[in-house]
């Protein structure tokens, strides 16, 4: 994990096919104090502490082809950016998790992301609307 000042204005990676509770525990054991401040059908909202920072969590269940979306609205997260947040997902969920391969720039492709499986990392086109 990365403790750079210079993170990203927030970060979202989507996860395949998992459930809620792994998600959870996963945010669990990287942020204190995770507390869901509401839940309604497949949205849920957390808030959480990183060193002396809130975390708004935002997750968002089954969004596109199976993929469960886990927004974290802050620049000071443990990650610089969202591919470290995919890695780390990775590691402890153990299914594909994708995100955005670079920044939301209107120049680059908006199609294109970054997986990260068991067969390793790679970059692909996913239409996600």
């Amino acid at each position: 994990m990365n403790t750079s000042t210079e993170n990203t204005p927030d970060i979202e990676i989507y996860a395949q096919q998992i459930k809620l509770e792994y998600i959870i525990e996963w945010l669990t054991s990287t942020f204190d104090n995770l507390r869901e401040t509401s839940s309604r059908n497949k949205q849920h909202q957390y808030i959480a502490t990183w060193k002396t920072e809130l975390m708004p969590i935002l997750i968002l269940e089954a969004v596109s082809d199976g993929y469960t979306s886990i927004w974290i609205d802050s620049p000071q997260s443990p990650w610089t950016n969202d591919i470290e947040c995919a890695r780390d997902a990775f590691k402890i969920l153990q299914t594909e998790i994708r995100c955005i391969k670079g920044s939301w720039d209107s120049s680059e492709d908006p199609d294109l992301w970054w997986s990260i499986s068991e067969k390793g990392e790679n970059s692909v086109i996913w239409k996600t609307q």
